[in-house]
């Protein structure tokens, strides 16, 4: 994603679908990425909530 889709963002959302395991694989990629291109005014990090998807279908990981 680019810098002009998180800016002024004081807090995000990964969401992975348990019905996908590369989903869950790509978690890391996508926090990574928001640390690098994101943080508070402050110089911290900004809060990240993980969420699983789809928890009522399939096998969950």
């Amino acid at each position: 994603m680019t810098r002009v889709y998180y800016r002024e963002a004081v807090g995000a959302f990964v969401v992975f679908d348990v019905t996908r395991p590369a989903t869950f694989e790509a978690v890391t990629k996508w926090k990574q990425d928001l640390d690098t291109k994101l943080t508070l005014p402050n110089g911290q990090v900004v809060p990240t909530v993980l969420l699983a998807n789809k928890c009522d279908q399939g096998q969950e990981l």
